[in-house]
């Protein structure tokens, strides 16, 4: 019940140092005449772009108390499945770290052990020569596995932050075979749950369209949205001006034209969602069941590579020299 004014100076008497600290400087922009929206925006860097929509459309709309409820909402759903990812990631995660540990133990500590051990390699089979030739060099792979990553990861970040580089980058990204569909699987989901988010709280369509074109990251894909948007204003059926960005399967082209002759755009969008969100959650949690099994076969087929390359011939000498000493 209380007024934006009201809440902000119950803000700045919280118990927390950094709402204290922020509340009276958003108030005192507030009363200069800025809009919520572009006030937090300059007080925190990393809000979301589809947020600072909603509170900006919040606040033309007059129902800047129903869109904060849904921002409210929407957050402690993305807490509960960063939640549940992080549950079903973290077995594959361990598994691949101790994997790492144990092949680096078995290269660089127990081969050259063993490495030193046999003087004369060059009658011993190619498969036994090349694991000996790899002993105590995993921990420099590694290293250089790790640098190579941070290399072409930092530059590709800090590019992304350059405004005339970021549209080739991201073009480039939206394009590019294989990387192309995870992409746009992605930006499907960040364009429907930034609809669905606007359509639920009763905005206008203008509105919600405009808030799911702000929740996509990739600025091609952006502007492939903003180009179907406008022929949605002039008057074309969205669900054909939606497939046209490339963005929705044609099973749920075929939804979204039910929804349109039907008058049922809400329900659906959010039947949709649900959808995009439950066959998200079955993918994560395949491929962490997948990814368990698979490094520990990896251990193991590290550690009957080593045996059968190192032990093999070692029998065979040991048979030799059996044989001469009879």
């Amino acid at each position: 019940g209380y007024n934006l004014t009201e809440a902000l100076q119950l803000m700045a008497e919280d118990d927390h140092r950094r709402i204290k600290k922020i509340a009276p400087v958003l108030l005192s922009r507030l009363e200069s005449g800025l809009l919520l929206a572009d006030s937090l925006k300059m007080s925190f860097r990393n809000l979301r772009p589809e947020w600072l929509a909603v509170l900006r459309i919040g606040e033309e709309t007059a129902r800047l108390d129903e869109t904060c409820g849904l921002l409210f909402h929407r957050r402690v759903e993305q807490t509960r499945q960063r939640r549940r990812l992080f549950s079903t990631i973290a077995y594959p995660l361990i598994v691949i770290f101790a994997t790492i540990i144990v092949a680096w133990i078995l290269f660089d500590s127990i081969l050259p052990e063993l490495a030193d051990t046999l003087q004369d390699t060059a009658e011993m089979p190619k498969v036994s020569q090349y694991v000996l030739s790899m002993s105590g060099q995993f921990g420099m792979f590694l290293e250089r596995g790790v640098w190579g990553l941070v290399l072409v990861l930092i530059p590709l970040v800090l590019a992304r932050r350059i405004p005339l580089i970021r549209p080739v980058i991201d073009r480039g990204l939206a394009t590019l075979p294989g990387l192309r569909h995870l992409i746009r699987a992605k930006t499907r989901w960040q364009y429907f749950e930034s609809l669905s988010l606007g359509l639920s709280g009763g905005l206008p369509l203008q509105s919600c369209l405009e808030l799911a074109m702000a929740g996509i990251d990739n600025i091609y894909l952006r502007d492939t949205c903003d180009t179907a948007h406008r022929r949605i204003f002039e008057g074309e059926p969205i669900s054909k001006a939606i497939n046209l960005t490339g963005l929705i399967r044609p099973r749920e082209f075929l939804q979204l034209n039910a929804a349109e002759n039907t008058g049922q755009l809400e329900p659906v969008i959010a039947n949709i969602c649900a959808d995009m969100k439950e066959r998200q959650q079955m993918t994560n949690t395949a491929l962490a069941q997948l990814a368990g099994p698979v490094f520990i076969l990896l251990v193991g087929g590290l550690i009957f590579l080593v045996a059968m390359a190192i032990v093999t011939p070692m029998m065979a000498m040991q048979a030799q020299l059996g044989a001469i000493i009879q």
